[in-house]
């Protein structure tokens, strides 16, 4: 699931879109570039979902911070982050 592989990163702390992007493809090896559309559209479903929550007073962008919930973290329990990022794309 392409969501888990991008929520991954977000156990690990808070992060903007453009750092999981950059942090994405470095696990990946650029092997599967991401574009900062297809980042946040994703981000969009994961927040909808309540897998993840943005800063309240961000703005929208580059600089929107994003963490993950307790069901995210309970969405991701027992995966490392590092292995989300190199399971095989559906």
């Amino acid at each position: 699931m392409p969501q888990a592989r991008l929520a991954g990163p977000l156990s690990e702390g808070p992060k903007y879109g453009l750092q999981l992007r950059e942090e994405f493809e470095a696990r990946t090896g650029e092997v599967w570039p991401l574009n900062v559309g297809q980042v946040y559209q994703t981000l969009q479903r994961l927040e909808r979902d309540g897998l993840v929550e943005s800063d309240e007073d961000g703005e929208a962008g580059p600089r929107k911070g994003f963490r993950i919930t307790e069901a995210g973290a309970g969405e991701l329990a027992g995966r490392e982050p590092a292995a989300l990022a190199r399971e095989p794309l559906d």
